[in-house]
């Protein structure tokens, strides 16, 4: 079974529910893409070869995109937040918090397997067959 969805839910309630603070829009973002990440590098293909240096910079996209445009949206919907309670201030945290995670997604995904993209990987290997085989 996947822990895919028992790590999530913890990340993706701070980010819907959190108060939205600058440090907390910063803090669960990187949390967040810091689990993509982890996720990406551990289902990588091994027919691939990754370096560390692929690793980090696609840590560093996927980072950098998730605070930049959570920070830009968190900035732009800054006076909407101020005074906004229950559903709405939970639909503005949802609306900041998708669009930095799925961007950052993205990039994440993308920059993390670029060595896959460029280099392909081993889908299946050929099959050997049997010199009794009727």
């Amino acid at each position: 079974m996947s822990g895919f969805l028992a790590a999530n839910l913890p990340i993706t309630f701070a980010l819907l529910l959190a108060p939205p603070t600058m440090f907390n829009t910063i803090f669960f973002q990187w949390v967040n893409q810091s689990y993509m990440a982890g996720l990406n590098y551990a289902n990588k293909n091994d027919s691939c070869k990754f370096t560390t240096q692929d690793m980090l910079k696609g840590y560093g996209v996927a980072v950098t995109s998730a605070l930049l445009v959570a920070i830009s949206l968190r900035k732009m919907t800054s006076g909407l937040t101020k005074s906004a309670t229950g559903t709405r201030l939970l639909v503005l945290n949802a609306f900041v918090g998708s669009c930095a995670a799925g961007s950052a997604s993205y990039c994440n995904t993308t920059s993390m397997r670029q060595a896959e993209i460029s280099n392909g990987i081993e889908v299946f290997s050929s099959p050997t067959l049997s010199k009794d085989s009727s």
